[in-house]
């Protein structure tokens, strides 16, 4: 693969984020042919997001290409943690909901304002104080 004869030239020449880069490339490439065979088995996904962390961590590049593959491999709240940096909070808030982490979830929905959607998470995850205290928040802004 050409992404892995790049990450050893680049290993030689001493350059870390360029590395990095080429090796997240090396395992999207092995995911999306994976995926052109059928399902993307969740372990390579996996591998390619744990690459894709390091790229985004060390340069700021590939975090939308992360999210796509936390997504692929199924982790829903560790894709929501991603989109919430990256500041899309309703998309996240929706992969909190589908994880099941409805404190989280309430709290994204808060952020661009959608105090319906936050209680109703309180209200499916439970957690009737937090929804109170969602209710006060509310009431200040009014």
């Amino acid at each position: 693969n050409v992404f892995e004869a790049a990450a050893k030239c680049y290993q030689k020449a001493g350059n870390t984020p360029c590395v990095h880069r080429a090796l997240a490339y090396h395992k999207l490439e092995e995911a999306k042919k994976a995926r052109s065979h059928g399902q993307v088995p969740k372990e390579l996904a996996l591998q390619s997001a744990q690459q894709l962390a390091v790229l985004h961590k060390t340069s700021g590049e590939g975090g939308q290409m992360l999210i796509r593959m936390l997504l692929l491999a199924g982790e829903w709240n560790l894709a929501a943690q991603a989109m919430e940096k990256a500041g899309t909070y309703e998309k996240a808030a929706r992969y909190y909901m589908k994880a099941k982490k409805y404190r989280q979830a309430a709290s994204a929905f808060e952020k661009v304002g959608d105090y319906k959607r936050a209680l109703e998470a309180l209200d499916t995850g439970g957690l009737y104080l937090d929804a109170v205290h969602c209710l006060g928040r509310l009431k200040t802004l009014s």
